[in-house]
């Protein structure tokens, strides 16, 4: 990989900086890797992708939407493969119920590209990967308007209810610029606990906080 591939935008965003962010190292890889039967598609890729390096803020800018999505097919097959012929991968996965050919490296690139066509459609599909329909708490997520970086409280395209389980939230829910509400309460803070995320946290837990309103 080269320089001119590994660089995104003008700000000096890259691919390395898309890998290592919260939404996907700390966040999509790991739930991943648990024993579940999740099991990513590129467009869950190329979501966690945007929305690590902020790839949002500038939506009229294709190139680094192409340049992402590129990228999310290449990791997805790369994945595929490396679980198939990996002796111990294979055997892990099959431990924890993993359907390796359900990671989908052929998604038809005009479905990957609906999820860009609008901020509502990327933050969406990227918080509905923490979405737990059976136990699910709800929070309110208020997003960065279409036309904005900010959020406009009074428009409700700009809202999205996401039922999480508040005892099990992996990493990259809790993000700056978004706000949260959990019933009736602005949540004000969020600090990471272990591999998860937790909001509400005791006083003392407040010196190092993920994520402040």
């Amino acid at each position: 990989m080269d320089k001119e591939d590994i660089v995104l935008d003008s700000s000096g965003a890259t691919l390395f900086r898309a890998v290592e962010s919260a939404p996907f190292k700390d966040g999509l890889l790991p739930y991943f890797l648990r024993a579940n039967d999740y099991v990513p598609d590129v467009k869950d890729f190329a979501a966690a992708f945007c929305i690590g390096i902020k790839g949002y803020a500038n939506p009229q800018d294709n190139a680094v939407k192409e340049r992402l999505i590129d990228f999310a097919y290449t990791l997805a097959r790369q994945l595929k493969e490396r679980c198939r012929t990996d002796l111990i991968a294979a055997c892990m996965f099959k431990i924890w119920g993993k359907n390796i050919d359900g990671i989908d490296s052929d998604t038809d690139r005009s479905a990957v590209l609906r999820i860009f066509a609008g901020k509502r459609s990327l933050f969406s599909h990227y918080f509905g990967l923490y979405a737990v329909r059976t136990c699910g708490t709800p929070i309110t997520v208020y997003c960065p308007c279409e036309e904005g970086n900010y959020v406009e409280y009074s428009d409700q395209n700009n809202v999205l209810t996401v039922p999480i389980d508040k005892y099990d939230i992996p990493s990259g829910f809790f993000l700056p610029g978004f706000d949260y509400r959990f019933g009736d309460r602005w949540l004000r803070r969020a600090v990471r606990d272990g591999v998860n995320e937790r909001f509400n946290p005791e006083l003392s837990e407040y010196r190092n906080p993920i994520w402040m309103a």
